[in-house]
């Protein structure tokens, strides 16, 4: 298939280089190539990473910087306290976003209108996320369970497109790849991989269900205990895969403050 992917961050580059063996994939994105950058977090969990990169033949240990031991969290209410790290990290994101595009045609400085793309390609992917103004901009909060449709026509999204950032910790680079891989896996069934996106990201509404309470002052520990257990239970049982110790005691602190 001839695909276009629109949005060369982490979700965008990384489809680029799982496709590339098999389809014909170019790429587009809206910053020039000279000021093409990332913006927000670059840190990450290496175990994860490593796996996920692997199926793209990239050897993400060369991107690393800062393989974390501790990380020191002060809330608003200026209650701090320690969290010991299990393989987070810092990394040089933009180096393994043009890692893992090499090879592949890539426009950059452009904003392809749709009606061009649907003439010339079998599949459109949709790896955008918001617009970044030079100060930053606010984290993606709407959980897939928000973002649907997923697909139409053409077009199907893929990872921050849809709502793929973990809403506690503002975490997007993992859950945007591991996104892509069910789109890779169910390429061509797009319900399938509807329903697959439902299903691995369930758990993503509760957690913003506990946020959207605390941002509008209405948390109520004895009527969202339950709520917030079942986060910690989930943290808790992928706490590898989350790179730091997971313990009630913290996840109270923050209901708390």
């Amino acid at each position: 298939m001839k695909i276009a992917v629109v949005g060369i961050g982490v979700a965008g580059s990384y489809l680029l280089a799982r496709l590339k063996k098999d389809h014909e994939v170019i790429g587009y994105e809206r910053m020039t190539e000279k000021k093409h950058d990332s913006i927000c977090a670059w840190g990450t969990i290496k175990s994860k990473m490593d796996e996920l990169c692997s199926k793209a033949d990239i050897d993400f240990e060369k991107h690393v910087i800062h393989d974390g031991k501790n990380l020191y969290i002060e809330m608003s209410n200026h209650q701090r306290f320690d969290i010991r790290l299990k393989g987070l990290c810092t990394y040089d994101k933009i180096g393994l976003i043009h890692d893992m595009a090499d090879g592949c045609e890539v426009h950059y400085d452009v904003a392809p209108k749709l009606e061009e793309l649907e003439k010339e390609f079998d599949l459109i992917i949709d790896a955008t996320g918001f617009h970044r103004p030079t100060v930053g901009r606010p984290i993606r909060l709407a959980t897939p369970d928000l973002c649907e449709p997923f697909y139409h026509g053409k077009v199907v999204g893929v990872g921050e497109s849809i709502g793929t950032v973990y809403p506690l910790l503002g975490e997007g680079i993992i859950p945007s790849m591991v996104c892509a891989d069910l789109f890779v896996k169910n390429l061509g069934n797009n319900e399938q991989y509807r329903k697959d996106v439902l299903d691995y990201f369930a758990i993503y509404s509760k957690v913003l269900n506990f946020i959207k309470s605390k941002m509008k002052g209405e948390f109520s520990l004895a009527k969202q205990f339950r709520e917030l257990f079942n986060v910690y239970r989930y943290m808790k049982k992928n706490e590898d895969r989350f790179g730091m110790e997971i313990h009630m005691k913290d996840l109270m602190k923050i209901a708390k403050a």
